[in-house]
């Protein structure tokens, strides 16, 4: 059996004796392609069932459509390297019509153990109770409740045990149609908890939408909102990137669960919020972390989030946080995890220089590279640094990009900043974390060259899609209003 990405897959033979399963690995440019294929015998179904998926890192490109009747086989949990590992099969008990029972089998890796699962747990596909969460394709709306004039939301978006792989798509609700979407926010795992953080367009009445693609539970935390030029209006202020604190490293030790962090920042005096990265690593289990003022921060549990920890493994976050007079923030750990947060920039009302302050445009969302297209299909290799060129306008300072790292076979980082001042081998600041094989997103502010381009530094071998969301300029019109963080949108609670 062999397939590739860029062939036509093929199932191969079957033994038609028995219901199968069957995979293969192929190595396409350091690419693993997983192949299923199912048949199932005529005495259980009244035709012969075949169907072949292709998992490239673990994301489905290709299937081969089922005849009527036939089985269904979702995949429902990946290994540490994209392949899948536990399949449902679902098929009706009848030779033909509507199935009025249900067979589901579970089947788990190699040994392929076949294990009954009762109907009712199989939600929809047998009539049993559907699962919890925002059905697929549903738009949501979003109340903000910021005032009129603002023009787009700062909001942290989470998406919680999504049934697959999928993404959510965020926008003014007058925007947003049915249907697949060409753009995304935010990419989320099977089972998992991911957030990311998005300035999303909104309508006269401040609601903006999202659009979900797999069934998932969404959260939305406003962290703050952009608006023209108003009394409390901040500018923006970058900073060179900079690491303010990783606890992995001596004197520091892990945060325990209800822990609260200082951090300094070292900003100006008069800045009211920072903009940081927030990386989770090693998490004992998984949880969430808060960040807020000290003097706002108390311990116990949180009302909002700004990112969400994962077990075993790192994730970034970036985030807006309101800072004290002396520039410092706290940060609540609900489970033990190690925290390591990078300057990006902060936001005050009177920079000093006055010339240091930038004000923000939003841009129609861009894709400006995606290297799964763009570099022969194949993945970037590590430690490679990779120009992107925006196309922004003479005299900005700083882009606003969403990007997302996909097909990476291991956990890694990537780090951005201005060609000019990058240079090869690790870094020593991060703009985002990922784990292995789940496609992940982190909204990042970059510094560019006068060009108007920045690089990327990748450690692990990946895909990058990166979407330009906004510029920040001298001349720019919107200002960054910072507000109390409050839950806006939890559809666990509805």
């Amino acid at each position: 059996m062999h397939a590739t990405r860029q062939g036509k897959e093929s199932c191969g033979a079957f033994d038609e004796a028995s219901t199968t399963i069957r995979r293969a690995r192929v190595d396409d440019r350091s690419r693993s392609v997983a192949v299923v294929a199912t048949i199932v015998p005529a005495s259980e179904v009244a035709v012969h069932a075949v169907s072949c998926e292709v998992f490239d890192h673990g994301v489905r490109v290709a299937r081969d459509p089922c005849p009527a009747n036939a089985p269904t086989p979702v995949c429902t949990t990946f290994d540490g390297e994209g392949r899948c590992s536990r399949w449902l099969l679902f098929y009706a008990n009848g030779a033909s019509g509507p199935a009025r029972e249900c067979d589901v089998d579970e089947y788990f890796g190699s040994a392929l153990t076949r294990v009954p699962v009762k109907p009712a747990d199989a939600g929809p596909f047998c009539g049993g109770n559907p699962p919890p969460g925002v059905a697929p394709g549903e738009i949501t709306s979003v109340a903000t409740g910021l005032p009129q004039g603002t023009t787009s939301a700062l909001a942290n978006l989470t998406m919680v045990d999504g049934s697959g792989w999928g993404y959510v798509t965020a926008d003014k609700c007058s925007a947003l149609v049915a249907g697949p979407q060409a753009k995304s926010t935010a990419n989320h795992g099977q089972y998992t908890a991911n957030a990311n953080l998005a300035v999303v367009p909104v309508d006269p009445d401040a609601r903006f939408c999202l659009y979900n693609s797999h069934r998932v539970q969404l959260i939305a935390d406003l962290q703050g909102y952009f608006a023209p030029p108003a009394a409390g209006g901040l500018l923006f202020v970058p900073a060179t990137p900079r690491r303010l604190i990783d606890t992995r490293l001596a004197p520091l030790t892990k945060p325990t669960a209800g822990a609260i962090i200082r951090v300094q920042t070292g900003v100006a005096a008069g800045t009211t919020a920072a903009l940081v990265n927030i990386a989770m690593v090693d998490g004992v289990q998984p949880g969430y972390i808060t960040a807020d003022r000290c003097s706002s921060l108390v311990s116990g549990p949180q009302t909002r989030s700004n990112g969400n920890v994962p077990s075993a493994t790192a994730i970034s976050n970036l985030s807006v946080v309101n800072v004290d007079a002396d520039g410092s923030f706290c940060i609540f750990t609900n489970v033990a995890t190690n925290l390591i947060v990078d300057l990006q920039g902060s936001f005050a009302e009177t920079p000093s220089p006055a010339s240091s302050g930038l004000g923000f445009e939003l841009v129609a969302p861009t894709r400006v590279l995606d290297s799964r297209i763009t570099i022969n299909l194949a993945s970037i290799p590590p430690g490679k640094i990779t120009k992107v060129n925006t196309g922004v306008a003479a005299g900005t300072v700083s882009v606003l990009v969403n990007i997302t790292m996909v097909n990476a076979p291991w956990a890694g980082y990537i780090t951005a900043d201005k060609c000019s001042v990058m240079s090869a081998g690790p870094q020593d600041k991060s703009n985002a974390n990922h784990p292995s094989s789940t496609p992940t997103s982190n909204l990042s502010v970059v510094p560019v060259d006068a060009d108007g381009s920045f690089c990327i530094y990748n450690s692990s071998w990946l895909d990058l899609a990166v979407d330009l969301q906004g510029s920040f300029t001298a001349s720019a019109s919107q200002r960054f209003f910072a507000v109390t963080p409050s839950r806006v949108l939890d559809t666990r609670n509805e």
